[in-house]
């Protein structure tokens, strides 16, 4: 009876394990670099995800690289690196809702600039969630004004030993939390962290003393969740049927016969930045662009800054379709979706 119940207690014991690592990680590592390539049951789901991360962060597809997976963002010349020099990530919740990570870069291009990113995504998708998608229209907007507060309110806290320490000025980085987008955020139980030091110019973010993180518990903003919210925060429900409406999700599709995957992002100006890769051969082409009129958008793809070719298209609700022309007129068929 004893062997029954401690061979219960260890079966249970692994199944929290499993429950609390929904994903497995392979860490892929070179000097101070390191990249988490995800898998889990259904690959779809973690072939989405690793897709997106790796065209984001890497402009390469795992599993198309020549030396190593970051060959194209961090390069060695004369035993300098040109690129990122630094990489690591930290994963906050990995569970069958919500996979919540961050990397923290930096990359030498003339000096050095340090940046966090964050990204959460559903488990259930592998969709790429956005805290607009968790808001109801009003409950979004309310969201807002209680991370404002809540981000002026560590901001002026944290610096009120000494402003006169700050290289930047305390107007500019108040203007820029007023016009935050709340894209640096992770999700842990059921509060979500906002970091604001990504606001801070380099000298500012090195100071000791600084640690702009901002937390919301599902208490305060409960009233304000659609459904979607209420799933994720408090971990239950069907997470596999909510998605995101957001742009920055992964598209895939083709150009001409050849099978693409694609990501776009826009901000408050309607400027346009994207990447997209090639399955034959795995590479990132970066792209930039704008909005003309309505839904119709004009990207530009360059390397070297040199153009090399222009997309015409439409996009709406996660479809991009149009056509793809290089600079000797040839034209292709363009079409990719989020799916």
């Amino acid at each position: 009876m004893k062997k029954a119940f401690f061979i219960l207690i260890l079966f249970s014991s692994f199944s929290c394990i499993a429950q609390l690592n929904f994903f497995s990680i392979k860490n892929i590592s070179r000097d101070s670099l390191s990249f988490p390539i995800f898998s889990c049951t259904n690959n779809n789901v973690s072939d989405k995800i690793n897709s997106l991360l790796q065209l984001t962060e890497l402009h390469l597809l795992n599993g198309y690289e020549k030396h190593d997976i970051f060959e194209i963002v961090s390069q060695v010349s004369d035993n300098l690196i040109v690129g990122k020099t630094d990489l690591h990530y930290q994963i906050f919740t990995n569970s069958s809702k919500v996979l919540s990570l961050k990397f923290d870069e930096a990359d030498l291009i003339g000096t050095t600039h340090y940046w966090t990113s964050y990204y959460t995504f559903n488990s259930g998708n592998g969709d790429l969630i956005t805290l607009k998608d968790l808001f109801t229209t009003t409950g979004y907007e309310k969201f807002r004004r209680i991370a404002l507060e809540k981000q002026l309110a560590k901001f002026r806290k944290v610096f009120s030993y000494n402003p006169k320490a700050l290289v930047g000025d305390t107007s500019f980085y108040i203007d820029i939390i007023k016009n935050s987008d709340y894209s640096e955020f992770y999700i842990s139980g059921e509060t979500i962290i906002l970091d604001g030091n990504n606001y801070l110019v380099k000298e500012d973010r090195l100071l000791s003393q600084v640690n702009l993180i901002s937390k919301i518990n599902y208490k305060e903003i409960k009233t304000l969740l659609n459904d979607y919210g209420k799933a994720i925060l408090l971990q239950n429900g069907n997470i596999k049927a909510y998605h995101s409406h957001s742009l920055s999700q992964l598209m895939v599709g083709y150009i001409d016969t050849f099978p693409i995957v694609m990501l776009l992002n826009t901000d408050r100006t309607n400027y346009l930045s994207g990447v997209y890769a090639y399955l034959k051969n795995g590479v990132g082409i970066p792209l930039h662009g704008y909005y003309l009129q309505g839904n119709n958008i004009h990207l530009v793809e360059e390397k070297d800054q040199i153009k090399i070719a222009d997309i015409y298209a439409t996009l709406t609700d996660g479809l991009v379709e149009g056509s793809w022309q290089n600079n000797t007129g040839k034209k292709y068929h363009l079409k990719a979706i989020n799916k």
